[in-house]
């Protein structure tokens, strides 16, 4: 892996060193808090719900490097392309809406016991680091040396690597929570 690693280079204008990237959030969120005290056990919370709405945009490069063809180079495998070296500029841009809600209930049965439930919907964003916009193309020849002493080319080796995608989305999670409280003196409760 490492070996054909090379640090980028800061302000020399080496795309892989650049890595544009904005985030806009909007959001709104509304609850309603609530009290059920006629009840056998009282029950009491809230309900509501985060509507988030994030747009992303990044700005990168594709490079694509071409190795040389070998001097002298003799195909086994007919006509050989030959590749140029280039840099690309893309840009990416990403929007997308959640809905959250949540839900949140406490029931006392009794003075020293009571009960709480908690439902939501959550997210986790990627971090920037994994939305870059950043591939690296590389295209060569496998050779070998034949026994006329020139390289001979018995294939093509084409790779590379994405350092992120711009497109990700978050992660979501459905979190569900039951708790039981019993307060057994005025300093000490058991959970």
């Amino acid at each position: 892996g490492w070996i054909n690693w090379n640090a980028a280079t800061f302000g020399t204008g080496d795309p892989s060193a650049l890595n544009a990237q904005n985030e806009r959030t909007q959001a709104v969120y509304g609850q309603l808090h609530f009290e059920l005290e006629d009840l056998k056990n009282p029950i009491d919370g809230f309900v509501g719900a985060r509507v988030i709405h994030t747009s992303s945009s990044a700005n990168g490069n594709v490079v694509f490097t071409a190795n040389p063809l070998p001097v002298q180079a003799v195909s086994d495998i007919g006509t050989l392309p030959t590749f140029t070296s280039s840099t690309a500029a893309f840009a990416a841009n990403n929007s997308y809406t959640d809905v959250l809600p949540s839900l949140n209930l406490r029931m006392k049965t009794g003075n020293d016991l009571q009960f709480r439930f908690a439902a939501s919907k959550g997210l986790s964003r990627p971090d920037f680091a994994s939305l870059q916009a950043f591939a690296s193309l590389n295209a060569g020849y496998q050779t070998y040396t034949g026994t006329d002493g020139k390289p001979h080319v018995s294939g093509l080796t084409l790779n590379g690597s994405a350092s992120g995608n711009p497109d990700l989305r978050p992660v979501k999670s459905n979190n569900l929570d039951l708790t039981a409280e019993w307060y057994f003196n005025k300093t000490g409760s058991l959970t």
